[in-house]
């Protein structure tokens, strides 16, 4: 598998988020980065991921349906997917999550509405995507 090169984190304080152009992308440090800041709201069989998206630091949301899950916290992926469809490529120098029976892996994209110039039409947020392992504690 072909892969562009990691992109490496905004940096606070070095302009505005808004400025970041779209770009569709993503990266292992997107998964990690969500892991740790995204909170999880449980609104009946659905859950929404609420956090900084992890490459423009906009807030942004996402809802998923999980069934009879119940969610107590997120465990990273070894590494995003190339693409949404797309399985994890080989393990990297961390530590793989085996998910459990009652693991779930959702995919989330950037959903935030600041303006990223370049942004077509028809998309939403500034492009980056990514996958976690949700499961239970």
């Amino acid at each position: 598998m072909t892969r562009g090169p990691a992109e490496p984190p905004p940096q606070r304080g070095q302009g505005s988020p808004e400025q970041l152009a779209f770009q569709a992308r993503t990266s292992p440090d997107y998964t990690n980065s969500s892991a740790r800041t995204f909170e999880i709201i449980a609104v009946g069989n659905d859950i929404v991921l609420r956090g900084p998206c992890p490459r423009c630091e906009h807030l942004m949301e996402m809802a998923h349906y999980l069934g009879q899950y119940v969610i107590k916290s997120i465990a990273p992926t070894v590494e995003a997917p190339a693409s949404p469809a797309a399985p994890p490529s080989a393990a990297t120098d961390s530590e793989p999550v085996v998910p459990s029976p009652a693991a779930s892996t959702v995919y989330l994209l950037c959903t935030c509405a600041a303006d990223h110039p370049g942004r077509p039409a028809d998309e939403i947020g500034c492009g980056a995507y990514w996958d976690l392992v949700l499961q239970e504690a």
